[in-house]
């Protein structure tokens, strides 16, 4: 694999080096060098030797050739290996994101782009989880690029999977509406990160929270992250509206997480597997799936951000809607959120009231119970960093409103203090007077 690996980096450099006068010389070796994907150990190779030949020798109309042999390999029917299924739909995915920066033959035009929803949604039927992943996310690279023409193309192909494939559908609408996720599971760049905005689905109605810049936190294991999000003009008591019944259903979830590739997904629950543990009735093995879920997430939350939304449902359909007794499982929520949040605050995205609203409940719930006061304070502290304090303190206050327990209201009470000392009393802007009305 060593030799393969060299003359695959010499085919590359042939192409970047030499450019389009040796593209009918390359074009006949795509059948060749494409087959090599199921093959692990040069899998990067072959990408980085296809990446090199798209842009500088080869264009889209190579490789979306109906008489080429490079589709010919995503016919399930010839091709019965899923990595290379799958490594393909991925290359078209990244030729997708870099075309027209750099060489002189990556441009993408609106009829490339409807063969390419074509195929992406062709493959959507793929009896393997991990190449209709692949072929969604074409679908959704297309359906964010910046070229308004190649996005109408791309929904008006793909408004058809309405009817035919509403599961896949409802996806791509989830996808593209909880912030545009990039090719760097590819491996391809990204452009740089837009300021802090709220995902709503109503983005002009009155109390939507504005777009803002943030400071992200330092480091993810930072007890106090540098500086939070600035106050919404509007009331912490102007909840952001979500139909919720857009959200994916549990089935959809499952479907999605299972292409991402989580070290012992599909295991048994005795063994460490993931579905199964936090499916299970047993608490340890609950909590390992959270734990499992959670190391997943901190090594590549980024670049499988738009999965957020889809790990939100299992996680709630699993745990009760987040309402654990167990305070060990409790606290495993807690710390996947508060990744899951870090996360957020990296790509300066708000999350919907939907997503934070239930984890600060939970937090307020049990941050007096001292086993979980530290992991409950700290996660309130990376919601806040994210979302409006105001509406962080709304939601907290009302939650523990119910609870007898002087200890729940005093932990709560030591938070408020902690944060406006570390946050500063503005942070809180209005929200002022809503604690000292609770408080009173």
């Amino acid at each position: 694999y060593l030799v393969c690996s060299k003359a695959l980096a010499a085919i590359g450099m042939l192409a970047a080096g030499v450019g389009e006068p040796i593209s009918s010389d390359l074009r006949p070796l795509l059948s060749t060098v494409v087959p090599l994907f199921k093959d692990k150990k040069v899998g990067k190779a072959v990408m980085s030797c296809l990446d090199q030949m798209f842009g500088n020798a080869l264009r889209f109309d190579h490789f979306l050739s109906s008489n080429d042999s490079f589709l010919s390999s995503l016919d399930e029917r010839k091709e019965k290996n899923a990595l290379v299924r799958k490594s393909i739909l991925e290359f078209l995915s990244r030729c997708v994101v870099s075309s027209g920066t750099y060489g002189t033959c990556g441009t993408l035009t609106s009829q490339h782009a409807q063969d390419l929803c074509k195929i992406a949604c062709e493959k959507l039927k793929d009896s393997d989880a991990t190449t209709r992943k692949a072929a969604t996310d074409v679908l959704i690279t297309l359906l964010n690029s910046k070229d308004k023409a190649i996005v109408s193309t791309a929904e008006k192909v793909t408004s058809s999977l309405q009817s035919s494939n509403p599961r896949a559908f409802k996806t791509l609408a989830l996808a593209t509406k909880s912030g545009k996720p990039d090719a760097s599971r590819n491996g391809a760049s990204r452009p740089g990160t837009a300021p802090l905005k709220a995902i709503s689905s109503q983005p002009n109605k009155p109390g939507a929270m504005k777009a803002r810049p943030t400071t992200a936190p330092k480091s993810k294991t930072a007890n106090v992250p540098s500086a939070p999000a600035k106050n919404s003009p509007s009331s912490g008591k102007a909840d952001e509206k979500f139909d919720e019944s857009a959200l994916p259903s549990l089935d959809e979830s499952i479907d999605c997480l299972s292409g991402l590739g989580i070290p012992q997904w599909g295991d048994d629950a005795d063994n460490g597997g993931v579905l199964a543990g936090i499916q299970s009735s047993n608490w340890k093995q609950r909590m390992g799936a959270l734990n499992n879920l959670a190391a997943f997430y901190e090594s590549n939350g980024d670049s499988e951000f738009s999965s957020i939304i889809f790990l939100f449902v299992l996680v709630k359909a699993c745990t009760k809607s987040f309402q654990e007794s167990n305070f060990n499982v409790a606290k495993a929520i807690l710390e996947l959120f508060k990744v899951l949040f870090n996360i957020h605050a990296e790509r300066q995205t708000a999350p919907e009231s939907f997503f934070y609203a239930p984890i600060v409940k939970l937090a307020a719930e049990k941050i007096g119970d001292r086993k979980l006061t530290v992991s409950s304070s700290s996660c309130l502290d990376s919601i806040c960093i994210v979302k409006d304090p105001q509406r962080v303190l709304h939601v907290a206050t009302k939650a523990v409103d119910g609870v007898k327990s002087p200890l729940v209201h005093e932990a709560l009470l030591v938070w408020i203090k902690t944060f406006s000392v570390n946050f500063g009393l503005a942070a809180l802007s209005q929200g002022v007077k809503d604690v000292l009305v609770w408080i009173l």
